[in-house]
Parts: C-alpha cells; structure tokens; sequence
C-alpha cells in the first residue's frame, strides 16, 4: 500500500478470511484512501498515517482495522473482529503452558540460589541472574495468576460468542495508545474520517465522543478491553 504504508500492495486476505463477502472491497477502498490523502483538504490525516508509522506503529494493522471499522456492512465488520478474538484466544490457550514452565524454572532457581558453590558460577552472581531473572518470573506468575486480569479471566472474555460492535474501534484506540504511550482522539478521528469517506461515507467524528466510546467499552467490559489494550497483534 505504497503511499500510507510504505511497503507493497496490501494483504486483502487477512481482512476477508473466512469472508463470502468479494475482497476487491479492500483493495478498493485502499486506492480511494490513497487518492483521498492525495488531497490538500486531507493533508492532516496524511500526516497522522506518517506520524505513527514513524513511532513504530504496524501500519497494516492500522489500515485493516480502519478499513473494516469504518465499514457499514457488519458483515464486512464481524470476519476480522471474529479473527481477531480467534488469534488472542489462540495464544490464551499457551499461557498456562508457560505459567507451568515459569513456575518450575523459578523453583530450580531458587534450589540453585541455595547451594554454596552457586557463587563460584560466573554467570550465577551477575545482576541478570540475582536481580532481572527473579523479577521477570515473579512478575509473570503474578500476572497470570491476578484475579482479575489473569488467565481464567480473559479466556472467558474470548470465549463469548457474541462481538461487541465497537470491538474492532476499541481495539484500533487501544493499539495506538499501547505504542505512543498515550490516547490520540483527535488524531484517531482523522483517521475515521479519511476511512469513513473512502467508504463515501459523510461521517465526522468527534474526538469526545470516541473518546466516551472507548471508556463505556472499558466499563462495561473490563477484562475484553484489558485484552485488547495488552494483546493485539498489531500484525
């Protein structure tokens, strides 16, 4: 997708997977947002694509969830939030496998801390080994196993077979503000606009409202959101 992503033609198939719906509507409404940003009276979205691209934003992560949030047809909408739930549920199902592992490499650790010759082993007495290493297990453990945000409650957030219809907007806020470290409403809701009317869709968006959006989806669904906030792909 040459001018907003840097890189070649883009990937249409991770949008529609599993989609009866004729995939030129992506390929389409690429060029028409490419062709939009081509427009002095879009200059300021174009320079929103450009800024998160530079932080380190994954701009075809960006661009599908875009494309498809900004999409009248929830039939367009509900293949990539049903395909995204899939790949975080997918990797749910690996966590207790490294809650198991990480538990067991701390017990050896620990049995290894204890013994008098562990000193005389040169990597054992570096700060990776006494400071880092503990740290990044104790804080894995706790986190898996946190009441309320760990394994048992998000697996049960993925496994609920209903989408929430703003699940694919919350998840574009939440990605950009995993990255740069803060929200960016305004920003964001350029990029609504400029995918809104690639769709030839009269939408403005107002920054207040997405941003109230996005707080009733964290009220009302706490762990999902957690979720999406921590484990978007983001490719």
């Amino acid at each position: 997708m040459g001018e907003i992503m840097n890189s070649d033609q883009p990937r249409s198939d991770r949008v529609t997977e599993s989609n009866s719906v004729d995939s030129n509507w992506f390929v389409s409404w690429v060029a028409e947002l490419e062709k939009l940003l081509r427009d002095r009276d879009w200059a300021s979205a174009k320079l929103v694509f450009k800024w998160l691209r530079d932080v380190g934003c994954d701009a075809e992560w960006i661009i599908q969830l875009l494309a498809a949030c900004t999409h009248s047809d929830p039939n367009i909408r509900n293949p990539l939030a049903l395909q995204t739930k899939i790949h975080i549920r997918n990797f749910l199902r690996l966590l207790p496998q490294f809650e198991m592992r990480a538990s067991k490499t701390q017990q050896v650790f620990q049995a290894l801390n204890a013994e008098p010759y562990a000193e005389h082993f040169p990597p054992f007495p570096t700060a990776i080994f006494r400071v880092e290493f503990p740290v990044v297990h104790t804080t894995a453990g706790g986190y898996l196993k946190h009441p309320g945000l760990g394994i048992p409650c998000l697996k049960k957030s993925f496994n609920a077979r209903k989408i929430p219809s703003d699940l694919l907007l919350v998840a574009l806020c939440t990605y950009i503000r995993r990255i740069i470290g803060r929200p960016s409403y305004p920003q964001i809701a350029l990029l609504l606009d400029a995918g809104h009317a690639a769709h030839k869709q009269n939408k403005e968006v107002d920054p207040e409202s997405l941003r109230k959006t996005v707080k009733r989806f964290e009220t009302s669904r706490p762990e999902l959101f957690h979720a999406l906030a921590e484990l978007s792909p983001g490719h």
